[in-house]
């Protein structure tokens, strides 16, 4: 089953791929640039999904956004390691962040080993696996030899 939506200019897709597993394939891309991404950008993007939820097709749980998500997506230790293209990839995720939600799969619990965590997630917490995808666009590629 493929899957398209259409709001404005904006669309999304979900495809699926041999194994029957979706993914969401994000067609627009809004942060670029090869040095490095504006995380801050990122951080203000992030803001408009905050206090919505979004139930996972999967398992029915609902996750919430909370106020917190826009500052620890963008100031994660994960985050800060990311260059190239992982870091664009993370950054241009956010752009379909309520589908990689609601097509999240693998639904497992992890322990909470870390003191920082104690207050928001003293036991541990929930993690899924989101499968996504972004195009790549160029028109200096040439294909054959020279």
């Amino acid at each position: 089953m493929n899957a398209s939506k259409t709001e404005g200019d904006h669309s999304v897709s979900i495809i699926r791929d041999e194994q029957g597993r979706n993914i969401v394939v994000i067609n627009d891309i809004r942060f670029k640039g090869r040095q490095g991404i504006k995380w801050d950008e990122v951080e203000k993007y992030l803001v408009q999904y905050v206090g919505e939820s979004y139930e996972i097709l999967e398992t029915s749980d609902v996750v919430y956004v909370g106020s917190d998500f826009p500052s620890e997506f963008k100031g994660s230790e994960d985050t800060r390691r990311l260059k190239g293209t992982q870091a664009k990839a993370k950054a241009n995720s956010t752009l379909e962040l309520p589908y990689l939600l609601i097509y999240a799969t693998n639904k497992r619990w992890q322990e909470n080993l870390k003191v920082k965590h104690n207050i928001d997630a003293e036991y541990g917490w929930y993690r899924f696996t989101s499968r996504f995808a972004l195009p790549v666009y160029s028109e200096n590629l040439y294909w054959g030899r020279t």
